[in-house]
């Protein structure tokens, strides 16, 4: 155990992330394994089919989430569903919507129920919750923690949804915030917003940054030559990167007008698109797939409309010679961190914590949001000066291993820990560290 490490340093925390795939599993991944260094012993509570599973770990993964055995059963023998021809009023047919969901809902509570049982047994500390299956059953299973003596926290990567929160969804992330022991954010635009929105009490609140993704993308970019020739990018132009799952608020069409601005003014300009297109909105699926269809077949434009598996990601990183996140509203982002990991400036808009980690000229540029006019002017000047692009590539990357560092980000979540926990259940864990 390195020195700096302290007796109190050997927490037993659980990291519960149900997505298994996607920038917060990756988030999770990083702060697991920085955790172990630090000291802690830690437990990833994640589902089948979890994408990270054949990475080198030093971490503890509980499968919690998986298929039952009737939905096993039903995707290797897939039938046709037969419906009942009538029912009796105010009666639904077994198949109904209603149905399955009081069914997941009850499973739901059965395999959380089960997860106490082994978080108990492992004797853990903190529950720190990274992601939600369902509002009001994670709400559900964070009282019970808490009754047994476990402490919440939370970390709210979207403080509420994007572009448009309901009464309901009000409600119930009232009712979480006032529930955790603990919340996270990475940014100070987000803990005022917390204060300003839900009334949290700021001492709950810990700004702690997101980590540099540099397991994702290695220092210093790779080798852009190799990435391009793997990828069949031309060697000759700037490439331009935007990297993500497609949806509304991270405004591409903002993006793709100015780029066409752009192209007026440099014409050797490369735009690629990486990123699958999010189908939980049919509206804006539909405005996004013509959108990027409508691009394909150009020779300054590359479209990849897909997931992008974990081993692959840093090789767009390493092809781009710049990212763009042209988001309308967010919170914050991990392609700005695997940008910075892999050294290569960014163009973000002035929205969430954006603006808090994009050092204004250095690291990158910050533009107006839904402004076009503005974007195109930001391209321009990277897209004509290479040799701004290379020194604020250079601050990116140093900034990724300093200020954006999973050690760091790793011993402010301890401290945060530490702080959460009751003063008995301190002094308990510190004791069974010293016999230890």
């Amino acid at each position: 155990m390195p020195a700096a490490v302290t007796e109190t340093r050997g927490l037993r925390v659980a990291l519960y992330e149900p997505s298994g795939r996607g920038g917060v599993c990756h988030y999770t991944y990083a702060l697991a394994e920085h955790l172990v260094q630090a000291g802690a012993d830690v437990t990833v509570m994640t589902t089948e089919g979890y994408e990270l599973a054949d990475l080198a770990r030093s971490f503890r993964v509980d499968y919690v989430f998986r298929s039952s055995w009737w939905t096993r059963l039903r995707s290797r023998w897939r039938r046709p569903v037969v419906r009942a021809t009538s029912a009796s009023a105010g009666t639904k047919p077994a198949g109904t919507p209603a149905r399955r969901g009081l069914l997941k809902r009850l499973r739901l509570r059965w395999l959380h129920g089960l997860a106490i049982a082994r978080l108990l047994r492992r004797r853990t500390d903190v529950v720190h919750f990274q992601w939600l299956v369902d509002r009001r059953q994670d709400l559900a299973f964070m009282g019970w923690l808490e009754r047994v003596g476990i402490t919440v926290v939370l970390t709210a990567h979207d403080v509420e949804p994007h572009l448009t929160a309901s009464a309901r969804d009000r409600s119930e992330l009232q009712k979480l915030y006032a529930t955790v022991s603990r919340v996270v954010v990475h940014a100070e635009a987000n803990k005022r917003e917390l204060r300003s929105v839900f009334a949290v009490d700021p001492a709950k609140i810990a700004v702690i940054p997101h980590g540099s993704y540099d397991f994702l993308c290695p220092p210093g970019g790779g080798n852009r030559a190799a990435a391009r020739e793997r990828l069949g990018l031309p060697h000759t132009r700037v490439v331009i990167l935007f990297f993500g799952l497609i949806k509304r608020y991270k405004g591409l069409e903002f993006l793709v007008e100015a780029f066409e601005q752009a192209l007026t003014r440099a014409r050797d300009a490369f735009l690629l698109i990486v990123g699958d297109i999010f189908a939980g909105d049919p509206e804006s699926h539909g405005y996004y797939k013509d959108l990027v269809d409508g691009l394909q077949g150009r020779d300054d434009v590359r479209c990849v409309a897909e997931y992008v598996p974990v081993e692959d990601v840093g090789t767009y990183f390493a092809a781009a010679d710049m990212v763009v996140l042209p988001y309308v509203r967010t919170y914050h982002s991990g392609v700005l961190h695997a940008a910075y990991a892999a050294g290569r400036p960014v163009i973000v808009t002035d929205t969430g914590g954006l603006p808090e980690v994009v050092e204004e000229g250095k690291s990158g540029l910050v533009v107006p949001t839904g402004d076009a006019k503005a974007l195109a002017a930001a391209l321009v000047a990277l897209l004509s000066d290479p040799a701004r692009r290379q020194a604020m590539g250079e601050r990116a990357g140093e900034l990724a291993a300093t200020t954006y560092a999973w050690s760091i980000v790793a011993s402010r979540t301890l401290d945060l820990y530490e702080s959460a926990m009751s003063p008995h259940h301190r002094e308990e864990q510190k004791g069974a560290s010293v016999c230890l």
